[in-house]
């Protein structure tokens, strides 16, 4: 994260809190994360919590998981039967993110076109309630239909007050915070990216000539 915020790039930290303990892939269904609130804190949160209390306030995003957490908490009828996915969570968003741990900046969904979101809500039930977790900014990368069936249901929430002018105030205020410290792109240098591509291709021909395999 040094590295790449000292370049003027965004470091983002992911997937909170943990799918490590998952057995499958949020890209197709909800991972299951057994684990207590204090095995979470004493395995999967503990570099998030070592580096929320660093002085250089060095993690400015995190991206919430789809992990579900039986043991943290559990809510009737709602996406996966008994268990909500993180990303959808108050309890998870708010409370044990921003509350219990003090983290005060960015947060952001991952993609709410996954099959752990998917399979159970649409795309316009999954972005209201995201941001009623807590979540900033909505991940849907792939289906502009999707993107603007989302923007047009947070629309409709904030016009009909199911979600409150000062929680987006809030998230504007922290989208902005966090867009001030990004430096402005480089500008290409066609020569510099045609010499890196050359170079990439003699590495990956000495390689594959010295193993005999496809170097990708």
């Amino acid at each position: 994260m040094r590295g790449l915020q000292g370049t003027g790039c965004l470091g983002c930290l992911k997937h909170f809190p943990g799918i490590g303990a998952g057995e499958v892939d949020s890209h197709e269904q909800m991972p299951i994360v057994k684990l207590s609130h204090d095995d979470l804190i004493a395995q999967d949160l503990a570099p998030y919590i070592e580096l929320f209390q660093r002085r250089d306030d060095r993690v400015r995003c995190v991206m919430v998981s789809h992990g579900g957490f039986p043991n943290i908490n559990i809510k009737e009828e709602t996406t996966g039967g008994l268990l909500e996915p993180a990303s959808l969570n108050y309890a998870i968003v708010t409370e044990l993110l921003r509350e219990e741990l003090g983290y005060q900046h960015l947060v952001v969904t991952d993609d709410l076109e996954m099959g752990a979101i998917s399979r159970h809500c649409e795309i316009e039930d999954a972005s209201v309630r995201a941001f009623k977790a807590g979540d900033d900014m909505l991940l849907i990368c792939a289906d502009p239909d999707k993107i603007r069936r989302g923007y047009r249901a947070l629309l409709s929430a904030a016009q009909e007050d199911h979600i409150s002018a000062e929680s987006i105030h809030a998230s504007l205020k922290r989208i902005a915070a966090i867009k001030a410290i990004a430096a402005p792109p480089l500008p290409l240098d066609l020569e510099r990216f045609q010499s890196l591509s050359n170079e990439i291709n003699e590495l990956n021909s000495k390689l594959n000539y010295t193993y005999g395999g496809t170097v990708t």
